[in-house]
């Protein structure tokens, strides 16, 4: 297992918020699209929703993985 060095582990603490913050820009985006598509092809809407869910839940990992990251570093 490679042991991350101090200036890895304060990398990963910037580009953990970093990643955060880039879905929630790209939700909204997601979000007017799901609005605009509302009535287009069939299957287009449906699929931008699942797109965002699963954007939203990438989230969530990102922060089970920065909770524990803490937790190992204390």
């Amino acid at each position: 297992m490679h042991m991350l060095s101090q200036k890895e582990k304060e990398l990963f603490k910037v580009l953990v918020v970093y990643w955060q913050n880039h879905i929630d820009a790209h939700s909204q985006d997601y979000q007017t699209w799901i609005d605009q598509t509302k009535n287009s092809a069939p299957g287009v809407h449906e699929n931008l929703i699942q797109a965002k869910d699963n954007f939203l839940k990438s989230k969530e990992a990102l922060l089970k993985a920065k909770i524990l990251f803490n937790q190992g570093e204390s």
